[in-house]
């Protein structure tokens, strides 16, 4: 598992004089399009890519969180070697001819590549801490491009994207033709199943491992992990978390005994998706690779 590590960057991107914050800003269809070409140069064949929090339509670029030092480390050698660029570029039709442009921000501070240090790099990005959750609409536009990739085909057996496709039959992004075919509407999550970074996995309930794991790895955070529990669970409210902090030392045990009241309220119905959920809504996606792993 990659060393724990939480950090912020906006990519901000560019094509030729074309206004891209009105293209996103034009219809669905341009949204998905130009947020997919943006997702895949992000990801590249990375296991561990960064979250894309938000696009921003004034100056246009999305804001990356980053996880690890690995992640980050891999997304900044794939973006000062001009692999990103390369991949956004490859998407538009060959006689496109603007090219896409990508630089990269910290609190609005320029990180010029022609001076990158890797260390010096992380160091800064580490030093922007994410403070806010991922969009919504990004958020819809993730799981949707994730069932998309999960059920390449549609109802009539016929591949959604095709990346062969020239431009006579390829989406049109503001004018722009690109290489993809214009994606249809995904497939609905199946049943018993949550998404955690652009993985599928079974849902259950939570089991005893699971359990102690959480008691184990989650420290102080069990607080916060209440609290977003509280919202869907009576069993949870005020003064609960309070008197678990009074009745109970250590932050083991306080977490062991709020998981285990909330297991008990719940049932069944107290899930591994929903701790998860709320987990991830706190930002302590160590916890939850620590839970999915173990």
């Amino acid at each position: 598992m990659s060393q724990y590590f939480k950090g912020q960057v906006t990519l901000v991107i560019s094509l030729g004089v074309m206004d891209l914050r009105e293209l996103w800003t034009q219809n669905h269809e341009n949204k998905k399009t130009l947020y997919r070409l943006i997702y895949d140069a992000i990801k590249g064949d990375s296991d561990n890519p960064p979250v894309i929090l938000k696009v921003h339509s004034t100056l246009f670029g999305v804001d990356l969180r980053f996880d690890s030092t690995a992640s980050c480390s891999a997304f900044l050698e794939r973006y000062v070697n001009g692999d990103m660029e390369v991949q956004l570029n490859r998407g538009l039709a060959p006689k496109h001819q603007d090219s896409f442009t990508t630089s990269l921000q910290v609190r609005g501070e320029v990180l010029v590549k022609r001076n990158f240090d890797l260390s010096t790099w992380l160091r800064l990005i580490g030093q922007n801490e994410p403070t806010a959750l991922q969009d919504d609409e990004v958020k819809k536009m993730q799981h949707d491009l994730l069932m998309l990739n999960l059920n390449p085909r549609d109802a009539s057996g016929g591949d959604l994207v095709n990346s062969n496709a020239g431009p006579s039959s390829s989406c049109q992004l503001g004018g722009i033709p690109t290489h993809d075919a214009c994606l249809s509407a995904p497939m609905v999550i199946p049943d018993n199943t949550f998404i955690f970074q652009e993985k599928l996995y079974d849902d259950r309930p939570i089991s005893t491992d699971d359990h102690n794991n959480f008691a184990k790895k989650v420290g102080p955070g069990w607080k916060a992990v209440a609290r977003q529990l509280m919202r869907t669970c009576k069993g949870l409210e005020d003064p609960t978390i309070e008197i678990i902090t009074c009745e109970y030392n250590g932050v083991y045990e306080q977490a062991f005994q709020m998981l285990r009241k909330f297991m008990q309220s719940e049932a069944k119905q107290a899930t591994l998706s929903r701790l998860v959920k709320a987990l991830e809504d706190e930002r302590l996606c160590n916890v939850v690779e620590f839970l999915l792993d173990t």
